[in-house]
C-alpha cells in the first residue's frame, strides 16, 4: 500500500458506519468537538491549544467574562449501570520507575483548568463541574441522567 493510501486509513475508526466507541482516541476527539460545537452555539469563542502537555483541552471565552479553561472527558458506563468520569490525567510511561510504584494517574489539582465537562456519547448529554468542586477525587460516579448544565459556564 502506498503511503498516501494508508495515511488516512479510516478502517480503525469505523464500525458499521459509526465511530468506534471502543477507541479512546476517537471518542475523546468526538467529545472535544461536540463540546466546542456546544460552546460556539452558546456564544463562546473557542481556542484550542497546540500539543498535549497541558491539562486543559480547550479554552472558551465570551465577553465580558474571562476565558474558561476546560478539560473534556468521556463518561464510561460501568456494570452497575452508573457512569464513571475520571478526574485524573495519565502520566507518560517515562515518569514511572522500574518498580512501577508511581501511579500512572495523577489527580487534577486546583489551577489545572476551570471546568471538567463529561460527555455521554451514547446519550448525547453533558455534565459540567467546577474543578474546585471535584479536586482531590479520582473519579465521579454519575447516574447518566441528562444534566446539560451549561449555565455553569456563566458563573465561573
Amino acid at each position: 500500500m502506498e503511503l498516501q493510501e494508508s495515511l488516512f486509513d479510516d478502517s480503525i475508526y469505523i464500525v458499521d458506519n459509526r465511530p468506534n466507541l471502543n477507541s479512546n482516541n476517537s471518542v475523546g476527539t468526538i467529545s472535544e468537538i461536540e463540546f466546542m460545537s456546544m460552546a460556539a452555539r452558546n456564544g463562546f469563542v473557542v481556542f484550542v491549544p497546540i500539543g498535549h502537555n497541558q491539562k486543559a483541552d480547550l479554552v472558551i471565552w465570551k465577553k465580558p467574562n474571562r476565558p474558561i479553561s476546560v478539560q473534556v472527558k468521556k463518561a464510561v458506563l460501568r456494570e452497575s449501570g452508573t457512569w464513571q468520569v475520571s478526574t485524573s490525567s495519565k502520566k507518560p510511561s517515562c515518569f514511572t520507575n522500574k518498580n512501577n510504584s508511581d501511579s500512572l494517574h495523577t489527580n487534577y489539582i486546583e489551577g489545572d483548568f476551570d471546568v471538567l465537562a463529561a460527555y455521554i456519547l451514547e446519550r448525547n448529554c453533558w455534565a459540567l463541574w467546577r474543578l474546585k468542586d471535584i479536586v482531590g477525587s479520582s473519579g465521579i460516579t454519575w447516574d447518566g441522567s441528562p444534566i446539560n448544565n451549561f449555565e455553569l459556564l456563566n458563573h465561573i
